[in-house]
């Protein structure tokens, strides 16, 4: 019995000894486990107009003047985004934000 009891505590020392510990170990943030970035798009439009929002060629929703969406996506690729006229859907502004993971921006729509 004590041989059995000797082996089980060289054994637990041996494998708590050879990495963190789970419980105290610094969790892994949330938007690096999913490779993510924070996209915030602002409609500013010199004219106060809301502006329809598009990410990656889908719609999101209307955004009025002086208000913003706030969207995670995939960090590292281009997302296009177009503020369209909500009277005549032309685009009247648009960029491809690249973001990096972890981070934010900010895209505002100045037209």
């Amino acid at each position: 019995m004590n041989r059995i009891l000797g082996v089980a505590i060289i054994s637990t020392l041996g494998i708590v000894g050879c990495g963190s510990n789970p419980i105290t170990a610094d969790p892994i943030p949330p938007c690096q486990q999913r490779n993510t970035a924070t996209l915030v798009m602002v409609n500013n439009s010199g004219n106060l107009l809301p502006r329809d929002v598009y990410i990656d060629g889908g719609s999101i929703g209307t955004l009025p003047y002086g208000s913003q969406f706030s969207r995670d996506v995939t960090a590292g690729v281009a997302h296009p985004v177009e503020f369209r006229s909500t009277v005549s859907g032309a685009i009247v502004s648009s960029a491809s934000p690249n973001i990096v993971q972890c981070t934010t921006f900010t895209l505002t729509n100045p037209f």
